[in-house]
């Protein structure tokens, strides 16, 4: 006796919209992979239950459970300095302060130049 594929089989439950979600998930999944270059599953599960009358199995429920792990994309370290009182601060406390200043390194603008239109005076 020639059994059905388990492929077709697939594409019949739950009215074939168990095939499309599938195969939606399974291209969201591909293109996160593209996005952070790490991989990811697709987990299908599939409970069957039969129904009893008499002596014999009428038929079988089957339930499905799709569960999809995406790759999660890669976050920046942070690095803060604790205190003891249990604060996390951007800058050392412990490390003394520079009074650093900006230097403007533009050249200066000759006086006999309009500052608005270029042209000489």
């Amino acid at each position: 006796m020639d059994q059905t594929p388990f492929s077709q089989q697939i594409a019949h439950l739950a009215k074939g919209t168990l095939d499309a979600e599938l195969t939606e998930e399974l291209t969201e999944l591909v293109k996160r992979i593209n996005e952070n270059h790490k991989g990811g599953t697709i987990t299908l599960t599939l409970k069957l239950k039969p129904t009893i009358v008499g002596q014999d199995v009428a038929y079988i429920q089957i339930d499905a459970d799709i569960a999809v792990k995406h790759p999660k994309p890669q976050r920046l370290a942070s690095h803060l300095f604790p205190t003891y009182d249990g604060d996390l601060l951007r800058q050392d406390p412990d490390q003394r302060e520079l009074d650093l200043k900006s230097i403007d390194t533009a050249p200066p603008i000759p006086r006999n130049i309009d500052q608005e239109t270029g042209e000489i005076l």
